[in-house]
């Protein structure tokens, strides 16, 4: 179930503390601080953000617009680097 916010930190915010990034593995990926520390930031099918870290989910998050067409357009940018290299 989506939430509107996760350690009272909204969507909107937490996509402001977002930058792209390779991980260990090597691929690329859009990550993201929460309040208890960093994850891995996924746009899902129904427009929700859900967060992950190597112990697996942390959160899923309702969005705003503008907090998904960044994550969208971070997700794009994401994908495009991961073809080029």
């Amino acid at each position: 179930m989506s939430t509107i916010t996760y350690m009272r930190k909204t969507a909107g915010g937490i996509m402001k503390t977002a930058e792209i990034a390779k991980t260990r593995a090597g691929t690329v990926e859009v990550f993201v601080r929460l309040p208890d520390g960093q994850a891995i930031a996924i746009l899902t099918d129904n427009d929700t953000m859900t967060c992950t870290r190597a112990e697996g989910f942390v959160c899923d998050l309702v969005m705003s617009k503008s907090a998904r067409d960044k994550l969208s357009d971070m997700s794009n940018k994401a994908d495009r680097m991961m073809e080029a290299a």
